[in-house]
């Protein structure tokens, strides 16, 4: 299982600082005049004919306020390595960006959002808010896209994704909020009603060399962060999801090779699932991803799920390790049992499973497709190695399978087990106190990794 390395949007963050906007600056106000210099004392009114004049090194600063649009946003000139181009709120003013009044009247309409980045590079767009859109709140959209940052922006209400990331390549997206994604009440009169709004809060389809940390999701209608397709290269790492009715993070390999993909430091809460693993579409395939040092806690299914969707294509090369998976499940769920670490899909090979504390959770700690009687056998065929985790949810419960296949609980080479002695699990805080016996247990496995401590804290 190789583990490749990349380049981080904090690293990034940090050329940018150095780089800083050496060019122009427009403003923009709500007081502003179609005739305006576009100074800080004579701003434009309109923040799509700021971008049309801005060039490398510019910079947009857009005064607080909410801008209704007739037409969607265009960034439309590049910056360069040294001279990047950004948009930005003004020193901390609100900022909100109004989709409401957009029509789908534009041909391209499916394939936009209310604020759009679609074949420019070294463009960073800071601070700003983005609501009620009809389509996507911020779309990012290849071809030709790259270095691209969205950072501390705001998604509220959007029909589609609040964030997408289409066939983009070195894209950051770092302390941003989305909210009321994926709501169907948001569609045009003329976009039909469908079973579900399209695609995920915060999309990922086929976007390489990314960086998605240290945002919020919540409170939308279908998962949270999702890694899709052929997306390549990436880590979702240090964000918070709660309050979801699907999954909070999802790998999905809905067609082609997704690969070498990181999910590590983020915590999920009040979601369906804590986090999905699936390959839901034909000839699809996953291979080398790599789930750890995540908190996921109070979740009404399963903390981590190889989900059965779709096709239930092949994922290969895959390490659950360090993760802290507390108080998932519910009685009689509709999917059948589930609890802790629910290795549900059969279609697997090479996998991991090892340093994880799964404690409280409801019918297992871990569960796999395998019955007791060729568990062993069934898994040592698929190359699957589950050892070295902390289990305490006592007797396992058996309910069956419901929608899905039926789970049995599995422990592996897992000796630990009673109190792993967090500081107020009550309260979130999954930290282990001194004298835990969890401390100075963990593993370390070559060309993945681990801890010396179980759990993700």
């Amino acid at each position: 299982m190789k583990k490749i390395h990349f380049s981080t949007g904090l690293v990034c963050l940090a050329l940018l600082a150095a780089s800083g906007s050496s060019g122009r600056e427009f403003y923009v106000s709500l007081q502003g005049k179609a005739t305006a210099a576009g100074t800080v004392q004579d701003p434009l009114d309109s923040i799509q004919v700021a971008l049309d004049r801005a060039q490398a090194g510019d910079a947009v600063i857009i005064r607080g306020g909410r801008y209704p649009l007739k037409r969607e946003i265009q960034v439309a000139h590049s910056g360069i390595p040294e001279h990047w181009l950004t948009v930005q709120a003004y020193e901390q003013e609100n900022v909100q960006i109004d989709g409401g009044q957009l029509t789908d009247e534009n041909p391209q309409f499916s394939d936009l959002g209310t604020f759009n980045l679609k074949g420019v590079q070294y463009v960073r767009v800071k601070d700003l808010g983005v609501i009620n859109s009809h389509n996507l709140g911020f779309m990012v959209r290849g071809p030709q896209t790259r270095h691209i940052e969205l950072i501390g922006c705001r998604s509220d209400k959007s029909y589609n994704s609040g964030i997408g990331i289409w066939y983009a390549e070195q894209v950051n997206v770092l302390r941003c909020e989305v909210t009321g994604a994926n709501d169907q009440d948001l569609r045009t009169p003329r976009q039909r009603l469908e079973h579900e709004a399209p695609h995920e809060a915060i999309s990922l389809a086929g976007a390489q060399y990314f960086d998605v940390a240290s945002n919020e999701v919540h409170h939308c209608l279908k998962e949270g962060i999702d890694c899709k397709e052929v997306s390549a290269h990436g880590r979702v790492h240090h964000n918070f999801v709660h309050d979801m009715p699907r999954q909070g993070l999802y790998a999905d390999a809905w067609f082609g090779l997704l690969e070498d993909v990181e999910f590590d430091s983020n915590t999920v809460t009040r979601c369906e699932w804590g986090a999905g693993i699936s390959v839901e579409g034909t000839g699809a395939e996953m291979n080398n991803v790599r789930f750890h040092h995540n908190i996921l806690f109070k979740n009404r299914a399963s903390g981590i799920l190889f989900g059965v969707w779709g096709t239930n294509g092949l994922r290969r090369n895959i390490a659950i390790y360090n993760n802290t998976i507390y108080g998932n499940g519910t009685k009689k769920h509709w999917a059948g049992s589930t609890g802790g670490i629910d290795v549900r899909s059969a279609n697997i090979s090479h996998v991991r499973i090892f340093n994880n504390i799964c404690s409280q959770n409801y019918a297992f700690a871990i569960a796999t497709f395998a019955p007791p009687a060729e568990a062993q056998t069934l898994l040592k065929g698929k190359d699957v190695v589950i050892e070295n985790n902390w289990l305490d949810s006592g007797e396992p419960i058996d309910e069956g399978g419901g929608v899905f296949n039926r789970t049995y609980p599995y422990a592996g080479k897992s000796d630990f087990d009673g109190n792993p002695m967090f500081v107020d699990p009550a309260h979130g805080d999954f930290r282990l106190q001194n004298g835990s016996p969890a401390v100075g247990k963990g593993e370390t496995v070559p060309e993945i990794g681990g801890g010396k401590n179980l759990g993700a804290l």
